[in-house]
């Protein structure tokens, strides 16, 4: 799966009136991330450092991984997942660390989810997330089958960043 997307960081709320216009409300959502990374050097880069996520929503553990890039300051990704909730999260934990990752980043993330259809036809899910001792959060996110939309993909995000003037 590629999954495009933006994020910003919201200074004024009144942005998420403007997207309620548009962008049908489809729930809220809480979200607990575990990251993981060899921590043996201090300075983690999140594009081409191995780093894995446990998100834990709705009962559910998922692993995920993602091979990075950017296209025009927006995240293109090669998104990995498998559903691990079957699995004992303390045994994960040491198996992790046996193997060299330790959790470097524990976030609860509080979402409010928007999506609608564009015009190419694209879904775009736009979540206003909230975290804890960081603030508040727009992503907005267009998961593709085919990474050639890539580029299009992109542009559907830009222009709706125009839209809201972030």
């Amino acid at each position: 799966m590629t999954e495009v997307e933006k994020k910003a960081y919201l200074k004024d709320l009144s942005v998420l009136d403007k997207i309620k216009e548009f962008a049908p409300f489809k729930g809220n959502f809480i979200k607990e991330d575990i990251y993981f990374a060899q921590i043996g050097n201090n300075d983690i880069n999140v594009y081409k450092d191995p780093i894995f996520r446990i998100r834990i929503e709705d009962g559910k553990q998922m692993l995920s991984y993602k091979k990075k890039s950017l296209l025009d300051k927006t995240e293109v990704n090669q998104e990995y997942e498998l559903d691990i909730s079957h699995l004992d999260q303390g045994s994960l934990r040491s198996f992790f660390q046996y193997i060299g990752f330790y959790p470097f980043i524990e976030k609860i993330k509080k979402t409010a989810l928007y999506q609608f259809q564009d015009k190419n036809g694209f879904t775009v899910s736009l979540e206003h997330n909230y975290v804890d001792k960081l603030g508040d959060f727009l992503e907005i996110e267009i998961l593709l089958e085919n990474s050639s939309l890539s580029k299009k993909a992109q542009q559907s995000i830009a222009d709706i960043f125009k839209k809201l003037h972030i």
